[in-house]
């Protein structure tokens, strides 16, 4: 009634609580409180689940539902957390604003991993980075100054670099992804920055003045080994278990000659710091440094040349997955990826100015950086475009895709894409969306004829009529596309074709009109190609012949395996050219 009057609604169990929201149907709410935990109702405050922890213990201050799925709430220590399923799962959008600088992160294709930083203190996560937990018990012990690097190793193996208080360089192994640690033995006496394992029991770490340590086998101790340098060593890159270089201060560059198991000095041609190398093979490698320095080095470090990073800031670490495709991260949140082996660097927005330290990737669409302040970010072809990462998946595979904007609505099926993206995907439903509602959708990848598509389980439509995707002007040549081949299958093109696969996107296409079926349900376009593009006018008026005209539709295609021809649905009325 307005605020006239009250009734107590209670939270069993509770803690304080200090914030309340509900959605506009005013059964649905959530409150926060002390130590992280949340409490859900959908009977308009009428009972409430039993308050449960989060994925942090901090206050929690404030909470905003943005609608039925898509959650976000705040709180001590700079919390930021949302979740895109009404409040089951929340995801730490800055997991640890107030736990230091994390120095290094590594993962596995598995999404196990972890990210350690100058406290001494291990994050880890076993879903990709969607979650991250602090370790308590069973934390590297006496890494008191931080730790500097971790590397997986594989059959649960994990190393990781730590300061003792004393300055004292510690290597520790995990046997269990990293949830327990222990010290292994070494001798030791200076700091340790780099680390590279070449297998589950051999490897090298490197740190200052010229120190270099190898662990040679099951068993063994990290020994020292001969050095020609007492520059401060950074990182350490091996390409099997013959091929390693190490960079360092004043432009230090090692190469290892195993035929002398031995290290060399060789010319980097810089004299400025060099805080990150990566060797993919034997041959191919790069070195990042101080004031945007990205060196490549094509015949195994023996001689580098200079790449253009287009940033003069310190870059602190980088990392390939081939001799295409890497990374390279550096101070002002500055991130940066190359397709093309580093001729070409494309700066990323990282959405942060914090200075980042370590990079890590699993293939050429998925990386995680850290840095200062707690700082964790994660890049996935899922969050950037998630109907191509979609596409991408095997049949059968259950997806989630949220934000969807529909394209076109046609009988048993419509088109959607994300606003901004270049990708469109079928959804088989009878879900009623018209053109620019937005959409949540889940359900399972299918093998449609001639594409790949989702098997709608539920189709959420958020508001209707609101979205705005601007169709990609195309000649007909375009349309379609060519083939694409993934590790699930492949994404079917256009039979001969060239160019970027489109089958699915919005489009504008152009042309004259050289035949119009009786029964109006196509017409034949002609852009001076020497293509007849066909466009499906179903339910729309067909201009008659010779007219010239521009039309938006859904990039398809029409046919049968080996002969898959070019298409358009025709979403909206032809306009007139002349």
């Amino acid at each position: 009634n307005g605020g006239a009057t009250w009734a107590v609604s209670a939270v069993s169990s509770s803690p304080n609580l200090y914030a309340v929201t509900f959605l506009p149907n005013k059964t649905t709410g959530w409150v926060v409180g002390a130590g992280g935990k949340t409490s859900k109702t959908t009977t308009g405050g009428g009972s409430w689940s039993t308050p449960v922890a989060g994925p942090i213990v901090t206050n929690l201050r404030a909470i905003r539902a943005l609608d039925s799925k898509n959650l976000c709430m705040v709180g001590d220590g700079g919390a930021c957390l949302c979740s895109s399923d009404a409040g089951s799962l929340w995801t730490s959008v800055l997991p640890f604003t107030n736990y230091g600088l994390f120095n290094a992160v590594a993962m596995t294709p598995q999404g196990v991993g972890c990210a350690v930083n100058d406290t001494g203190r291990v994050a880890r996560t076993t879903d990709g980075g969607v979650q991250w937990q602090l370790l308590g018990t069973g934390r590297p012990v006496g890494a008191s100054n931080g730790l500097t690097a971790v590397q997986f190793a594989g059959g649960g193996n994990v190393y990781a670099l730590g300061i003792s208080a004393s300055g004292t360089g510690v290597v520790y192994r995990s046997t269990d992804d990293a949830l327990t640690w222990s010290t292994e033995t070494s001798d030791v006496t200076t700091t340790l920055f780099g680390l590279c394992m070449t297998s589950s029991d051999t490897g090298w770490a490197v740190g200052m003045a010229g120190t270099i340590v190898g662990k040679s086998g099951a068993g063994e101790a990290w020994t020292v080994r001969q050095s020609p340098t007492t520059s401060a060593l950074h990182d350490v890159s091996f390409a099997g278990a013959n091929a390693g270089l190490i960079v360092g201060e004043n432009g230090t560059v090692l190469k290892y000659c195993p035929e002398l198991s031995e290290w060399i000095l060789v010319d980097s041609g810089t004299t400025g710091t060099l805080w990150s190398v990566c060797l993919v093979n034997a041959n191919t490698g790069w070195a990042v440094g101080g004031e945007g320095t990205i060196l490549k080095t094509t015949n195994g470090g023996d001689t580098w040349s200079f790449q253009q990073s287009g940033v003069s800031v310190e870059l602190r670490s980088v990392r390939f997955i081939d001799v295409n495709t890497g990374w390279v991260c550096g101070d002002n949140g500055v991130l940066l990826k190359t397709t093309n082996g580093g001729a070409t660097w494309t700066l990323l927005s990282s959405g942060t100015t914090n200075k980042l330290y370590g990079i890590c990737a699993v293939d050429s669409d998925t990386a995680w950086a850290v840095g200062e302040y707690g700082t964790i970010l994660h890049t996935s072809l899922a969050t950037q475009d998630p109907c191509t990462w979609a596409k991408r998946q095997s049949v059968g595979f259950p997806v989630d895709l949220d934000g969807l904007v529909v394209t076109g609505n046609f009988t048993g099926f419509i088109y959607a894409q994300r606003p901004g993206k270049w990708s469109g995907i079928k959804i088989n439903t009878e879900t009623a969306a018209s053109p620019g509602s937005y959409i949540n959708v889940t359900g399972d990848i299918s093998a449609s004829p001639g594409e790949w598509a989702i098997d709608a389980g539920t189709v959420e439509v958020l508001c209707r009529d609101r979205g705005s995707i601007r169709p990609a002007g195309m000649g007909a040549s375009a349309v379609g596309g060519a083939s694409v081949s993934t590790s699930s299958g492949t994404i079917q093109g256009v039979t001969g074709a060239l160019g970027a696969n489109n089958v699915g996107l919005l489009v504008r296409v152009w042309g004259r009109v050289t035949y119009k079926a009786p029964d109006g349900t196509y017409m034949t376009l002609s852009d001076g190609s020497a293509l007849g593009l066909k466009v499906i006018t179903t339910g729309i008026e067909t201009p008659d012949d010779g007219a010239w005209v521009a039309i938006n539709g859904v990039s398809g295609l029409e046919g049968s395996e080996g002969n898959w021809q070019r298409v358009v649905r025709a979403v909206g009325t032809p306009q007139n050219l002349q």
